[in-house]
This record gives C-alpha cells, sequence and structure tokens, in this order.
C-alpha cells in the first residue's frame, strides 16, 4: 500500500468515526462538542459544493455522483440544523411554557445529529468507492483539471 493509499484509507476510518461521533460528542461535551461537528459538516459542505462547482459530477460513474449531491444535500441541512442549534441556548424560553423549552431543544439538538451522522454516512460512502480500484470515476473522460501532457 502506497503513501496515497494509506491516506485515502486513513480519512475513511476518520469518515466512520464522524458516523459514530455526530449524535455522541455534542451530548458529551455540550455545546463545544457540537460546535465540532458543525465545523465538520461545514468542511464537507464547502468540499461538496467546490466538487459540484467545478465539473466533478461529470467525470464520476452513477452512484458516486447521486451520492455526492445527496451528501451536498445532508451537509446544507446539517449546517443549517447544527448552526440553529448551537446558536440556540438551551436556557432561551421560546413558549409560554418553560417545559416546552428542553423538547424544542432536544429536537432541534436531535435533528441536527441525525443529519450530520447522514453526512458523514454518505462521505463514507463515497469514500469508500473512490478506494476501490476503478475508483468511481467514468471510463474515457478526460479530467479538464488536470495539468496537460507534453507530447512528442
Amino acid at each position: 500500500m502506497n503513501a496515497q493509499r494509506s491516506g485515502a484509507a486513513g480519512l475513511l476510518g476518520a469518515a466512520m468515526l464522524g458516523i459514530v461521533a455526530a449524535p455522541i460528542v455534542p451530548r458529551r461535551y455540550g455545546r463545544r462538542g457540537g460546535l465540532g461537528v458543525l465545523g465538520g459538516v461545514s468542511v464537507l459542505l464547502v468540499r461538496d459544493a467546490t466538487m459540484a462547482l467545478t465539473g466533478t459530477p461529470a467525470r464520476l460513474k452513477m452512484l458516486p455522483r447521486v451520492l455526492l449531491f445527496l451528501e451536498l444535500g445532508s451537509a446544507a441541512t446539517a449546517t443549517c440544523l447544527g448552526l440553529a442549534a448551537w446558536l440556540r441556548p438551551a436556557g432561551r424560553v421560546r413558549a409560554q411554557s418553560e417545559s416546552s423549552v428542553p423538547v424544542a431543544n432536544s429536537i432541534l439538538n436531535t435533528a441536527a445529529s441525525s443529519s450530520a451522522a447522514l453526512t458523514f454516512l454518505l462521505h463514507t460512502s463515497r469514500q469508500a468507492i473512490y478506494l476501490t480500484p476503478g475508483q468511481g470515476r467514468r471510463e474515457g473522460v478526460a479530467d479538464p483539471l488536470a495539468a496537460p501532457t507534453a507530447s512528442a
């Protein structure tokens, strides 16, 4: 296994860890943990949006292409829900009854954690495809961002 494949396998392991950590870390570490998960899905959102805007989907096979767009939507949802959950302090009263505040916050936190875990699951699935011999790329499609080769 070369260094590039080892690094990719390490990233795959980190993505798998994200699936498990997304629901646990915010509960264990509170707002700091939620901010960490929010940071992770935000990075994936920017990465996925960049890939989609630079023409990567045209070079991918059908399944990785679909997974890229699903991951993009999931990352956007997780980022929005995570930001809303992080900005809403647990002590803020939005309803007449104080008993409804923890319920509203727990529903928002659960939705944010669930969509973050889904984002990491989709990301892990895509990474696993990229580690296969075909690497998820379509045959015969040139990479427009690749450096031109010198022809003699």
